[in-house]
């Protein structure tokens, strides 16, 4: 009988101690956090990236196989927009200026260029569509031209 009163009492006191608080583990009840303020970034595709340069790719055409895309941006903010349509020998050119927009993630070309936004991102830049949304789905990357130069 004792000794299932001191394994009672043992385990009573085992239970009792790990409900108790650790005055040495490291915390410290009257220190209030510190509040966490958001950070200022100004990082962008225009001030972070090497984005002067040629891409190219094969766009999406809704009556050919393709349309053959050169996109040459300068660091003077001008640029040379080469098209082919797969099948034929017929090139449209268009050289103007163009500007980032307001987030500095998107590049806007002016009215020559039918004022066609392209998002800038590493090594490549991705078309939108004309009302400056982004390609979503299985067609997001057809519109995606790699940067070559």
């Amino acid at each position: 009988m004792k000794f299932k009163q001191v394994c009672l009492l043992a385990g009573t006191l085992v239970a009792g101690a790990c409900a108790l608080p650790n005055p040495h583990d490291g915390r410290n009840d009257s220190v209030v956090p510190a509040q966490v303020l958001p950070v200022a970034d100004d990082h962008n595709s225009a001030n972070s990236l090497d984005w002067s340069g040629i891409y190219q790719g094969v766009l999406p055409c809704a009556d050919c196989a393709g349309i053959r895309t050169t996109l040459t941006l300068n660091d003077n903010l001008t640029y040379t927009l080469v098209q082919q349509y797969l099948g034929s020998k017929v090139e449209d050119k268009a050289q103007g200026t163009f500007v980032w927009d307001g987030e500095g993630q998107k590049v806007i070309l002016d009215a020559e260029g039918d004022s066609r936004q392209f998002f800038v991102g590493e090594g490549f830049v991705q078309q939108y569509y004309v009302d400056g949304t982004a390609p979503t789905g299985s067609l997001a990357a057809a519109y995606v031209m790699k940067k070559i130069k």
